[in-house]
């Protein structure tokens, strides 16, 4: 188990890093206007909170958007076609928030549906877009809930619909079912990889292990 908490540690270690930061600078701006931090995340907020500045517009610089493009990023001032609807422009600006991050300061935010010219498929942007817009505690939150809400029916059907939960997050948080299925499998990974690691910290000994306040999400 160690070698492989330590082949995959640093990435994971990483993603955590960003989902805290973003969480935290969350906590910092919902304050401000009196209010807590819940689902749909205010991304826009956030984004303003470090200083960017969006904008709906119909053209970049000189061009119009096409419809492969989504938004242009320079030096955190953030233009956004106004024709995308609003789950994708909640995206934009998550991809945005991620690209800064990431060092990148003039980019083109393009249409994730079309193939991409970039044959490495999903980038640690889009990762870190993901973990903006669904910050990890609400996350699990929201699995907590979904399944106490439902524990009685799944008793009796035997089965817990992973697809109604993603249906039920994926209105509840407003990021598309495509970005929400990819964001799945990473928190999961994430999660799994912090329960794994507590677990060793206390020398694999189960009468040691704290019991996560969300016990219930975990098999």
């Amino acid at each position: 188990m160690n070698n492989l908490l330590n082949q995959c540690g640093t990435t994971i270690s990483e993603y955590w890093k960003f989902s805290k930061e973003i969480e935290k600078i969350a906590n910092e701006a919902y304050k401000k206007n009196d209010e807590i931090i819940t689902l749909p995340f205010d991304v826009e907020l956030v984004a303003k909170e470090l200083g960017f500045d969006v904008e709906w517009v119909d053209k970049w610089q000189n061009d119009r958007f096409s419809i492969k493009e989504w938004g242009y990023l320079t030096n955190k001032r953030l233009r956004i076609s106004r024709k995308i609807c609003y789950k994708d422009k909640r995206w934009t600006i998550a991809k945005a928030i991620a690209m800064d991050y990431l060092g990148v300061q003039t980019t083109m935010i393009t249409n994730p549906f079309f193939i991409d010219a970039d044959f490495t498929g999903l980038t640690t942007a889009d990762l870190l877009a993901i973990l903006t817009l669904l910050p990890i505690s609400l996350y699990k939150k929201e699995l907590d809930y979904f399944y106490k809400a439902g524990r009685f029916e799944d008793w009796l059907t035997g089965n817990f619909d992973g697809n109604k939960f993603l249906t039920y997050l994926c209105n509840k948080s407003q990021i598309c079912m495509f970005h929400l299925s990819v964001g799945y499998h990473i928190l999961t990974q994430m999660l799994c990889f912090e329960r794994q690691k507590r677990f060793r910290d206390n020398g694999c000994d189960i009468q040691k292990f704290q019991e996560d306040e969300y016990e219930d999400i975990y098999y």
